[in-house]
């Protein structure tokens, strides 16, 4: 289990993207939330994880993954193993899911960095709402 708070910008969010191909890839059944401070930063994101996911060069080095075609929306794609990867935005709902791996990008916007209620906002959802849906808050970093 990983919960990450990851501020940086796009160099950090790129490295995420492989890390999280890499964790499919060896991990086809792993269930990773993704929060960035808005749902379209968030589906952009899932977007691109799809794309780097879709490539010859994944495919023949992670053959046994495949993305399921029956669950592959903007903010979430599904693995034929049953692994996801959802896209949420900070604030945004999560009810009825769990998963394994949790990584915030960018939970607010450049603008709001020194906003206290963003701050305490995007704190109090982290901790009360996306902590909750690991299935194992124990094992988590």
């Amino acid at each position: 289990m990983f919960a990450g708070w990851l501020i940086g910008g796009m160099g950090y969010m790129l490295g995420w993207i492989n890390r999280l191909r890499a964790l499919l890839g060896r991990n086809a059944g792993a269930r990773i939330i993704c929060a960035s401070y808005s749902q379209d930063l968030a589906d952009k994101f899932s977007r691109d994880c799809r794309a780097l996911i879709e490539t010859p060069f994944y495919k023949r080095v992670f053959p046994r993954t495949r993305l399921n075609p029956k669950k592959n929306t903007e903010g979430e794609f599904e693995t034929t193993r049953r692994g996801y990867r959802l896209a949420t935005s900070v604030g945004g709902t999560l009810t009825g899911r769990g998963g394994d791996v949790l990584i915030v990008d960018d939970p607010i916007k450049a603008n709001d960095a020194n906003a206290e209620v963003a701050l305490t906002g995007a704190a109090d959802w982290f901790r009360n709402t996306a902590l909750s849906r690991l299935d194992d808050p124990t094992q988590s970093l």
